[in-house]
């Protein structure tokens, strides 16, 4: 792709046509036209996202004989960590403003959502009842909400016994855990309808108010996918912020109401581990 003598259009078509650079694909001539710009006009610093998910920083310097010399560097951890330290940021100064706990939930959900581009999102929340299982609620994120009906309707049809299912998982041990692939986990209650929309991936995290995990926030990807520890910890940390707004009443978390409607509806299912 590099060699010498090549001109800087010749390198840059070639990486646009190659499908290396993200958002060339299928504009191969605009996106050539704004990167020769850029380059004629503004040298210095600037970013680009390559198709495998990577991020390179592209630094170009004029030399005295009229030539440049382009050094590329890879900046992907950096770009994530960033990018997870203005989610937690964010979710954080959000949750102070918020009037209610459902608000705040709700932000974190759509926040969340936008960080990782996953198209679902759900809070289950401590029942308030003796039980201390976890029951549904109305808040959602769903990019798609016809695609993923079915799978809406069982969640809410469904509360969680300790160790159960992902959340009841989240619930036992008051840490976030992660699915591969929710179809093939054994101690997945929902994988049918997890199956029926396509969905794959999924993680949960706790909000942990003291040591009381109050509510359990999960989340679904379209594809299986390994765990992302770095996610993972970030989530933990959104966990426990949301927790301490609540001001250490578990009760007040507690008031995150359970899916209740208008019409009469059949009581949801409880799954608990065999005996």
């Amino acid at each position: 792709m590099i060699v010498p003598g090549a001109s800087f259009e010749t390198i840059a078509r070639t990486a646009a046509e190659r499908g290396v650079v993200r958002g060339a694909e299928g504009s191969v001539e605009e996106w050539l036209d704004k990167r020769i710009a850029l380059h004629r006009t503004h040298p210095g610093q600037s970013l680009q996202l390559q198709s495998d998910g990577r991020w390179i920083q592209v630094s170009e310097r004029k030399t005295s004989d009229n030539g440049t010399v382009v050094v590329y560097t890879d900046v992907t951890d950096l770009r994530q960590q960033t990018a997870l330290l203005e989610l937690l940021q964010g979710v954080a100064a959000a949750a102070n403003e918020a009037l209610t706990v459902e608000q705040a939930l709700r932000f974190c959900l759509e926040r969340v959502c936008a960080h990782t581009g996953w198209p679902v999102g759900h809070v289950y929340a401590l029942a308030r009842d003796a039980t201390d299982e976890l029951v549904p609620t109305d808040i959602w994120h769903l990019d798609d909400p016809e695609r993923f009906k079915g799978f809406r309707e069982a969640s809410m049809e469904t509360r969680f016994a300790l160790g159960v299912g992902l959340a009841g998982r989240v619930l036992a041990s008051g840490n976030p855990a992660w699915i591969i692939d929710a179809t093939k986990d054994p101690n997945f209650p929902r994988a049918n309808a997890a199956g029926g929309a396509g969905i794959r991936a999924a993680f949960g995290f706790p909000v942990l108010v003291g040591r009381d995990v109050a509510a359990v926030l999960e989340f679904f990807a379209g594809e299986a996918l390994e765990p992302d520890e770095a996610l993972l910890k970030v989530m933990a940390n959104i966990g426990a912020q949301l927790g301490r707004w609540s001001s250490g009443s578990v009760p007040r978390m507690r008031c995150v109401r359970p899916r209740t409607g208008r019409r009469k509806r059949t009581a949801p299912r409880v799954v608990s581990l065999p005996t």
